[in-house]
């Protein structure tokens, strides 16, 4: 095989290498986010802010009917805690006793990875992930 073949080859694998790479490293951001969400943030900018002891590998864990202090005990403590009080009729949620623990954030205001746990007398009812912007 002559220099310009394996350069040529060289230049093609790489790109692949590294993106091989940025799937495996960010896997269960991209189970959540599917690959299309990671490709728009990677095109479009990337500026989540996350809480400090946040993973996405634990955010999977998180299942309707845990409660908030095995939700923290899995991501720790969120970036913000916040009430629904009247943002939800009753059927959906109890007026009053639903919070929401949001463990990202965007700073600048740019493209990121939302996180957001709905609880509901202590207890998980909505677990919302997706791309935002």
């Amino acid at each position: 095989m002559t220099k310009g073949w394996k350069f040529l080859i060289k230049i093609i694998c790489v790109p692949f290498i590294i993106a091989e790479l940025h799937c495996l490293l960010n896997f269960h951001r991209i189970q959540i986010d599917g690959l299309n969400g990671e490709l728009y943030c990677l095109v479009n900018g990337d500026d989540t802010q996350y809480a400090d002891d946040f993973s996405d590998r634990n955010f999977t864990k998180i299942k309707n009917g845990m409660t908030e202090k095995q939700v923290k005990d899995l991501l720790g403590e969120p970036l913000k805690i916040f009430s629904y009080d009247s943002l939800f009729d009753k059927k959906t949620f109890e007026q009053g006793h639903c919070i929401g623990l949001k463990y990202t954030d965007h700073p600048s205001g740019g493209t990121f990875h939302l996180r957001i746990i709905h609880l509901d007398y202590g207890k998980v009812v909505k677990v919302m992930a997706h791309i935002d912007n």
